[in-house]
């Protein structure tokens, strides 16, 4: 297990693109961490960069103390899992796994040690004699991970490798996944663009957006306590509802049912999740439903309240239908605020309480 450490690192193309700037991040030995956020965010680029696949422009890689900016990438000790299985279709699930131990002169029984246990692990012993044009996408998948855990390498790097599969081959590999970091206890950085999988792999997450790093600490730590409003709509499914105020508006949320005392304290929005919100006839206040999405444990709802759209999740029981009129409520200690900039406005500095109809 090794740490990984970039210092103020830039990537630029063609001199003026920026497409990585000023990035900090520490990975601790043992650690997995995701990067997460949306397309041309940077995430992969960073990614490549840890690699050796992409030169750092200004700034510091080290891996377990070691500078590595102009070490090659096969002698950095890294193993990587790209997002296309890219397996050699003419060698068997065997001879794809034990294929880089040859190249790197490794006894052959050492290598039969290491692709067993590696196919152990991950439920490929049936598949040793089979080509990848006989599995499934998970199983090479798979394959392409037994390839990577075979090197006992300090470092094992993911891009997107699960963007390829379907939702339920997806959540079977993710939990491989998890079980293989807690199996081997290895150094992991993962890069994805899907929040169920950040969420549910990582020990910490780095969001990224622009090139930059926004916030980097615990899943819940990012949900609960975003630093600013990028953070808070992207971490959460359906994303935060927003509701912009005005100095007349400053004072009472009336479309959810707050009193909000923010008198000098900058607060130019508040966000609220749809978990938020809960249906009560006495004090919430009607909203107009236009969609409703039914998702057998939970249902939600969109819709208008007091003019501003929301999106609220409701206990199938309520059996709500479109131009049906929910009275809704929300939870004051659910609410966000945020200044004009976007930046998270620290809880303590708005007071919230419940506006009565």
């Amino acid at each position: 297990m090794s740490d990984v450490v970039l210092e103020r690192v830039w990537k630029r193309y063609d001199g003026n693109v920026v497409a990585v700037s000023e990035l900090d991040l520490r990975v601790n030995a043992g650690e997995f961490v995701v990067l997460v956020g949306p397309s041309g965010c940077g995430k992969t680029t960073t990614l490549r960069m840890v690699a050796g696949l992409e030169s750092i422009s200004e700034g510091t890689l080290t891996i377990a103390g070691k500078r590595m900016n102009d070490v090659p990438p096969r002698d950095r000790d890294i193993a990587m899992v790209f997002q296309s299985y890219a397996l050699y279709p003419h060698m068997t699930v065997f001879e794809n796994m034990a294929f880089g131990l040859r190249l790197r002169k490794v006894p052959e029984a050492e290598i039969t040690t290491r692709v067993r246990a590696a196919s152990a692990s991950l439920g490929l012993d049936p598949y040793l004699d089979r080509k990848p044009k006989a599995l499934s996408g998970g199983q090479r998948q798979r394959v392409a991970m037994g390839r990577a855990i075979v090197r006992n390498a300090r470092v094992f790097l993911f891009d997107e490798p699960l963007s390829n599969l379907d939702a339920k081959l997806r959540h079977e590999v993710r939990l491989e996944i998890a079980r293989l970091h807690k199996k081997a206890g290895a150094t992991m950085l993962y890069v994805t663009h899907d929040q169920v999988e950040a969420m549910t792999l990582a020990d910490r997450i780095a969001i990224m957006e622009g090139g930059r790093l926004q916030q980097y600490g615990p899943p819940m730590e990012l949900y609960e306590r975003p630093v600013n409003r990028f953070v808070a709509g992207f971490l959460g499914s359906p994303s935060m509802n927003f509701l912009s105020l005005t100095p007349s508006a400053a004072e009472v949320l009336g479309p959810i049912g707050l009193r909000l005392g923010v008198p000098e304290s900058g607060v130019a929005s508040v966000g609220i999740r749809p978990h938020g919100f809960w249906v009560d006839s006495e004090r919430g206040r009607p909203m107009q439903v236009d969609l409703v999405e039914p998702l057998g444990a939970e249902t939600f709802i969109h819709g208008l309240v007091g003019g501003q759209p929301i999106v609220a999740s409701v206990p199938p029981a309520t059996r709500p239908a479109v131009g049906d009129r929910v009275p809704l409520a929300a939870l004051p200690s659910a609410l966000h605020a945020f200044d004009s900039a976007g930046n998270a406005v620290p809880h303590g500095a708005t007071s919230v309480t419940a506006a009565h109809p």
